[in-house]
Formats: C-alpha cells, structure tokens, sequence
C-alpha cells in the first residue's frame, strides 16, 4: 500500500497542474489519493456523466473524444502520463464534455473531487465544480 501511495504523490509531484504549490498544498491530494487502473477502451467515468475526481495518468495512452450523435465521436486530445484530467475539457472561451477511454492498459492517480475542492478552497479559488 505504502508503494501505491509514494507513486501517487509522485505522479501529482510530477503533474504540470500541481508544479506551482508547495509541498503542504500537495499533502492533501496525496493522501487523499488512491490508484485505478484500466482496460483497453474502458472509460475513466461513465459517458456523459463528467467526472467527480481529478485523473492524473501515469501509465498508458488515453483520448478524450467529443460525442457527436449521431456520428461517429470525435478525437479532441491524445493523453499520456503527467496529464490531468476532469471530464471537461477547457477551450479558449468555454469548456466541453469529454469521454475519457483507455487505448491500452492505463493506471492513474485518483483524486476525489471533495479534496480538490477544498486545495482549490485553500487557494482562495471559487470552485466551478458542479454540487453533487
């Protein structure tokens, strides 16, 4: 358990969204944390339902595509170890929902949303994060 965990907080350590806070502001998400991992084409959260937590990747190759009903989705971003992800993708000028699916086997860093919630709080950030 003590290994999942020293890779966690490297993993959040390493993640460009969490290179400005010292290390007490990294504390909470790290122990807060717990490791999932994932099967080829298995989403990180259900589709459509956005995301609850902060995924950060550490092993595999994901994508994030946009539905298009009824066409085939769309490929928006290719993700790989370091990446963050929250079921929204942030665009210039607004945000949209995302699938997150694995490509291959993955392992990510599971944060839950309450505890981002309260670092984002800590920060003196309003949270965007829709309530439960």
């Amino acid at each position: 358990m003590l290994e999942l965990r020293d890779a966690s907080a490297h993993a959040i350590d390493a993640a460009e969204l969490f290179k400005g806070l010292g290390a007490d502001s990294r504390a909470a998400p790290a122990n807060a944390a717990y490791t999932a991992t994932f099967n080829p084409g298995e989403p990180l959260f259900p589709d459509g339902a956005g995301a609850d937590a902060l995924y950060v990747i550490r092993e595999g190759a994901f994508r994030a595509v946009e539905p298009d009903p009824p066409r085939e989705s769309r490929l928006v971003r290719s993700l790989g170890p370091g990446d963050v992800v929250d079921g929204v993708l942030g665009l210039v000028g607004g945000s949209r929902p995302v699938t997150v699916r694995a490509v291959d086997n993955g392992v990510v860093t599971v944060i839950p949303g309450e505890t981002v919630d309260g670092l984002v709080s800590s920060l003196g950030v309003r949270s965007v994060r829709a309530p439960a």
